[in-house]
């Protein structure tokens, strides 16, 4: 049997099955009655659309073509603008001040 839980006027957590959703419950610790409902879930953009019969959804924003250089080690393409490799992480960015003072 599936439950739920509902919070009291105190703050309690009361669970509540949802073949008795519709009536009255009372919580157990400090005997307040609520009225629990059925459980809210979030609805995403995409499921609004869906109820609302949206024949088309817009398209995705097409990708920018960026400058890209081979990994030296995978020779998987790499944007210009990444620092690191995403298929074998190396990194490809000149180091950072610091590490160079360190030498």
């Amino acid at each position: 049997m599936e439950t739920f839980f509902v919070a009291c006027p105190s703050g309690h957590q009361v669970p509540v099955s949802i073949n008795h959703s519709d009536a009255p419950v009372q919580c157990p610790q400090c005997d307040g009655m609520l009225e629990a409902g059925m459980p809210r879930t979030s609805l995403s953009d995409t499921g609004a659309m869906r109820i609302l019969e949206a024949s088309e959804l817009a398209p995705p924003a097409p990708k920018s073509a960026t400058a890209s250089r081979p990994c030296p080690i995978c020779r998987t393409p790499v944007s210009e603008a990444s620092a690191a490799c995403a298929h074998c992480q190396t990194y490809l960015a000149s180091p950072p001040d610091f590490l160079r003072d360190l030498a």
